[in-house]
């Protein structure tokens, strides 16, 4: 099979994908970041990877030189589908990525049949962002104490909910800290319907 990775990150993920395409299959992976993908094109090649194409470019384009694809993946947060991918995934192949729906992220499986993505999974998950043209950096804002604000109106809400989570809570619905559930989301419910996710200090980043 023929595999894109949108976020080639330290070159890992793509020598695993490379161990599953197999000796007759291709993998490229693309970073926006030139140092990231220089650093994941020398990961790749001293751990026997030569054969993994790495390619500076923003992922939110795909790489059509290498289209049509078997599998796209993103090892990225993104809060939409752009049209490149599914312009480049080939009928009947799979385009994987951690989707922004509102309120949290969930790792999605979409198949193409004929020139419609339908769904076949839905898991929770949480991925750091895309980065570039379909960037969505200001739904994720780091507030004081290390707790980390999710909303479609992250910039305009930060204060008020840092002021909030600096007053504590007076009812206690957890017989333990949140920050030792490291894999628990809070989800508020605003009077003007805002979906906000706080993920703990110690939880996804």
């Amino acid at each position: 099979m023929r595999v894109l990775e949108i976020g080639a990150g330290t070159g890992y993920n793509a020598a695993l994908l490379a161990e599953l395409a197999g000796p007759t299959g291709h993998v490229t992976t693309v970073d926006i970041d030139a140092e990231v993908a220089a650093e994941a094109r020398a990961h790749l090649d001293a751990a026997g990877y030569a054969a993994v194409e790495v390619v500076t470019a923003d992922g939110a384009d795909g790489w059509s030189p290498g289209a049509p694809y078997d599998r796209i993946e993103l090892t990225v947060g993104a809060s939409d589908v752009s049209p490149a991918w599914s312009a480049q995934l080939a009928v009947d192949g799979l385009l994987v990525l951690p989707l922004w729906l509102g309120a949290a992220d969930a790792s999605v499986a979409l198949r193409k049949r004929d020139d419609t993505l339908v769904s076949e999974s839905l898991v929770s998950c949480g991925f750091m962002r895309l980065r570039g043209a379909e960037s969505d950096a200001g739904k994720w804002l780091t507030l004081p104490g290390g707790w980390r604000l999710g909303s479609e109106r992250a910039e305009r809400l930060a204060p008020s909910i840092t002021k909030l989570l600096e007053a504590g809570s007076r009812r206690r619905l957890w017989k333990r800290p949140l920050t030792a559930l490291p894999g628990f989301a809070q989800y508020l419910a605003l009077r003007d319907r805002d979906a906000v996710v706080l993920w703990p200090p110690h939880g996804p980043r």
